[in-house]
C-alpha cells in the first residue's frame, strides 16, 4: 500500500508535466483509494528510491527540458507500474484492497493504449 501511494505521489509530479487532466485525475482517484484504505498515517519510507514505476527527481527534471523525455519516461512509468499492478493483483486477497488494484490495473492499460 505504501509503495503504491509513494510511486503515484511521484508519479504525479511528472504526468503533470503532460498536461493530461486525465493522467493526473486518474492518479489523484487512486491514491484517496489507497489512503482510505490504510489505518495508521502514511509515512514515505520510499523517497529517493529508484524502482520500477516510480520516477526519479532526475527523469522528472530531464522531462520538465525534454518532450521526448517526457514521453519516454511517462510510458516507462505507465508500463512498469502496470507489471507491479499485475504481480499484486495475484497475492491481494483482502477484497477493498484487491478493487483498487483492479482500479489501478484499468487505469494503466487504458492510458497505454491512449498512447
Amino acid at each position: 500500500m505504501e509503495l503504491a501511494i509513494a510511486t503515484d505521489e511521484q508519479a504525479l509530479k511528472l504526468l503533470r508535466l503532460t498536461g493530461s487532466a486525465e493522467l493526473v485525475e486518474n492518479r489523484n482517484a487512486e491514491l484517496a483509494a489507497l489512503r482510505a484504505l490504510l489505518d495508521a498515517p502514511y509515512v514515505n519510507q520510499h523517497a529517493g528510491h529508484d524502482m520500477p514505476g516510480m520516477p526519479t527527481d532526475a527523469e522528472i527534471q530531464l522531462a520538465s527540458t525534454s518532450q521526448d523525455a517526457l514521453r519516454q519516461f511517462v510510458r516507462a512509468h505507465l508500463t512498469e507500474s502496470l507489471e507491479v499492478v499485475r504481480s499484486a493483483r495475484t497475492a491481494i486477497t483482502h477484497p477493498p484492497t484487491a478493487e483498487v488494484v483492479r482500479l489501478m490495473e484499468r487505469h494503466r492499460t487504458a492510458e497505454l493504449a491512449a498512447g
